[in-house]
């Protein structure tokens, strides 16, 4: 195979039989028990921390900012709950995804 663009290989007859998808990799420092609380919840959904992210970064992009609404958090309380619309975005998205696998 020889490729003529980088994110397309194609065959003798040039034409296109693989396309890749071009990725950026992203870190982040983010505290560990928060990590392994979110790493859980996702796997409870079925998504693992990198899918959840991309749905996250999409999101942001369709909407033009942050997918939920940001406060200035004055107690516990309210940090526990901050993530709680992007939780529901997410378990909404899994539930759109299993009824199109069934249907």
């Amino acid at each position: 195979m020889i490729t003529t663009d980088p994110n397309r290989w194609y065959n003798r007859h040039e034409k296109a039989v693989i396309s890749m998808a071009s990725y950026k990799k992203i870190q982040a420092n983010v505290d560990s028990n928060l990590a392994l609380q979110a790493e859980g919840i996702f796997k409870d959904i079925g998504l693992n921390t990198t899918t959840a992210i991309n749905v996250f970064l999409k999101k942001v992009v369709a909407t033009g900012g942050i997918p939920f609404e940001l406060k200035k958090r004055q107690n516990k309380k309210q940090q526990e709950i901050w993530y709680k619309p992007f939780q529901n975005y997410l378990i909404k998205r899994l539930n759109q995804r299993k009824i199109s696998r069934i249907g």
